[in-house]
């Protein structure tokens, strides 16, 4: 069965998706970027998500700067 969100429903729907396990991560510092390639490749791993708070904060930017410079990914 695929991810039918809003096709599917009913009690075998949900039960169906209770028994699926999502496996992910979560970048929130600096140091993860240079494993990045490394991380994506571990076999099993669903999803990568980006924190962008945590992660400016791992840059010493100790307060929200939109668009500030030093956030750019590399």
């Amino acid at each position: 069965m695929t991810g039918r969100w809003g096709f599917e429903g009913g009690k075998g729907w949900s039960d169906w998706c209770d028994s699926q396990l999502m496996v992910g991560i979560m970048v929130e510092n600096q140091e993860v970027i240079k494993e990045l390639d490394r991380i994506c490749a571990i076999e099993g791993l669903d999803y990568l998500l980006f924190g962008p708070a945590d992660f400016s904060m791992s840059l010493g930017l100790r307060e929200p700067k939109k668009n500030d410079p030093g956030c750019r990914m590399p």
